[in-house]
Parts: C-alpha cells; structure tokens; sequence
C-alpha cells in the first residue's frame, strides 16, 4: 500500500497545539512527524516547560528532524507496522507522552483499507494510526487529531469510533473544508480526545460532542413532502435544490441540478437521513448551509433549534445500531416520524413536529428561546436560483 504525504500547513498548526489539554507529564509526541510542522507549533506555544518526541516511518524526514532539531527526541517508528513499533526507541517513550499531536496518512492508493491494530476489522490508514495511538497513551492523556471528515460516518471504521466513544473523552473542535491542505481535496475535522480508560471500558460522562449541551435541547422533525416524480414541474418564482436520498453520501449532501419550486423548501442547518431505503452510518448527512432546500418525500430531517449539528450527529452516530433497528417494513425498510421522535427523545432531546417549508418555533423545552425565518437570506444565494437565473 502506497501512502500519499501531505504535511500539516503553519497555520493549522498552530491551531491543533492550542487545543492540546496538558494536564499533566512534560513530554509532547508526534507519531507521524513529516516536516515537524504540529511540534513547532507545540514548541512555540509551551516552549522549554515542555520535551518534544518526534518520529515517522520515512528515514529521510527523520534524518532532518535530527538535524533541524536536535533538542528533539527523534527517531523512525511506522503506526502501520508491528514490527517497527517494536524495536522503535522513540514509541517504547509512549508512556512518558502526555500530549499528542497527529495528522495520521489519508489517502492510499487501491482504498483496500488494512488492518485495525487488534487484527480484527479491515479500516482505513488514518483509523488505524489513530487507534495505535490511543492505544498506548496513559490515562489523562490528551490527543489532539486531524481527521478525514468522512471517517466518522463510514461503515469501515464505524467500530473503531464505537470503541473510543466509549474509552475515552471525544469532542470535535472545528471542520475544515477542501482546499485545507494544498494540492489535497479531503475535508478534515479537528478532534480532542482525553484518554480515560483502557480497551473495553467506558469513560465517565463528560461535557463533549457525545453529550447534549445545557440549554434549549428542542429539535424540529421534518418529513418531506415532494415525490420524485414531481420534482421537476415548473413553478414561478425563486428555485431551491432538490435533496433525496441519493444525495447522502458519506455523511454530506452532494447537490445536483435538480431544483424545485419555493414552496417546499426548508432552511438548515439540517441533520438528514433516508425515510425509506438502505440505512448505513454515512447515510446520517448534514446540510450545514442557511440556505433552504426542498426535500423529496423519501427523506427526514432534524433541525436543532441551539443545538450544534456535530453535537446532534454524534448522538445519532453513537447510538446507530438501536437507530437502525427502528426502521420496519417487509419489503424496502422504512422508519416513521413517531419511530425517529421516540429515539430522539431517549437521547434526552425535546423532538416536535415541523412542516417542511416551515419556520422553525419558538422554544418549546423551556431551556432557551430560537427562532428561524423560513425567509432568512437572498433566493440568489447558498443552494437557491431565481426564476430569471434560471432562465
């Protein structure tokens, strides 16, 4: 397997080391080095208080991080192979580490996948060096990763993020879209973990992406209402984008130019996911954008009145399988409106019923107030188009 190297920019990293949460130790490590990028960050920020740990699997990064930075620890270790780990001097300090910074390898040429670390699930390169990691950090260690976005929703390593959701302290920090990393067009997340516990045990309650955030817990279930069939037939005025469930793909909504009249159309943020059909962790999708779109009656919609949408998809994420097991039917599976109030509801929400095309209420949980405008920006911006455009 072919990994393709794209290093961290200055800027990114500067962000990644002001999110690192050292509690405790004096020794910051990066894994997968490259440039040193993610320490020179790190150094710059905690300075002498703090040793720096460097190293990766290609001999000639190691031979100039030696040389650029000889008061660095540096040596050669490769997340993707045993053996190397090993007899590796640098990962036998993993212990000592109390702060890691990573930007594990993305992309790989045949997208074959490999093996997790325990052997028992084939995941992607990013998945494994993650877990590699998190495996052997010591309780209270902080992790500070850069993520392809999809990896999260994807069915290869939806049992990897089960595990750490429930070893350790997950919080999503911040997204980034394409465009991030020069010449390199994934879009990426920023994650914290906490290192709680080991393999297998759960980590106690804490504030973070898995948790509902105090206040207005009210969510807006949305059925839509345009057949397929009908999803072309002409109307005057401004145009919003057609969502079916097709266009969930990895956990994004991937528009066409299939478009539809105003009268349907419901402004996000939006948490999507298919009414009828196959159900699959990437088929959980958010529409993050202001801007309305009309949904075809084969798709549900969330929308959190104050709520983050991370915070809400994470929830769903983690409890997919009993999400999956509500859908029904002999032939195409399906899941109702009261089937998803009722799982959103034991998730410690406050679910109520919209009407798509509808503004969002006022709230109703007694924890805040919000209010959208189904009217809220121009109809030539985000996913609309006028008559005139069109024409």
């Amino acid at each position: 397997m072919r990994v393709d190297p794209f290093y961290t920019p200055s800027w990114l990293a500067a962000e990644m080391a002001a999110e690192l949460d050292l509690r405790t130790g004096s020794l910051v490590a990066d894994f997968t080095a490259g440039g040193g990028a993610l320490l020179d960050a790190a150094e710059q920020r905690f300075g002498s208080a703090f040793s720096y740990l460097a190293a990766d699997c290609d001999r000639r990064a190691v031979a100039r991080l030696r040389s650029e930075h000889p008061r660095w620890l540096v040596g050669r270790a490769d997340l993707l192979n045993e053996r190397s780990l090993r007899q590796s001097p640098v990962w036998a300090r993993r212990s000592a580490v109390s702060g890691v910074l990573v930007n594990p390898p993305f992309s790989y040429r045949g997208g074959a996948g490999m093996r997790s670390p325990n052997g028992s699930a084939v995941v992607s390169p990013a998945a494994a060096c993650l877990e590699t990691i998190l495996s052997g950090m010591s309780p209270g260690s902080s992790v500070v990763a850069l993520m392809p976005r999809g990896s999260r929703k994807s069915e290869k390593d939806r049992k990897l993020w089960q595990s750490w959701e429930r070893r350790h302290a997950l919080e999503v920090l911040r997204a980034y879209s394409r465009g991030a990393f020069p010449g390199a067009y994934a879009r990426t997340e920023m994650l914290r973990f906490t290192v709680e516990k080991g393999p297998g045990v759960a980590a106690p309650s804490r504030p973070g992406v898995n948790r509902i955030i105090a206040g207005c817990t009210c969510i807006d279930i949305i059925r839509g209402r345009v057949p397929v069939h009908r999803r072309s037939q002409r109307e005057s005025g401004p145009l919003a984008a057609f969502v079916h469930t097709t266009s969930l793909q990895e956990g994004e909504v991937e528009l066409r130019e299939e478009m539809c009249g105003w009268r349907w159309a419901t402004p996000g943020p939006l948490v999507l996911l298919p009414r009828v059909g196959r159900f699959t962790p990437g088929k959980i999708a958010v529409w993050s954008e202001s801007a309305s779109v009309v949904l075809s009656d084969c798709m549900l919609a969330m929308r959190p009145l104050a709520t983050p949408v991370d915070v809400l998809v994470s929830s769903l994420m983690s409890s997919f399988g009993v999400l999956a097991e509500r859908y029904g039917g002999s032939c195409a599976p399906y899941l109702t409106v009261a089937a998803l109030e009722a799982h959103v509801a034991e998730l410690g929400y406050s679910p109520r019923r919209a009407q798509a095309g509808g503004p969002s209420e006022l709230c109703s949980c007694g924890g805040g107030s919000a209010v959208m405008d189904v009217n809220q920006g121009s109809p030539l911006q985000g996913a609309l188009i006028s008559e005139s455009a069109r024409r």
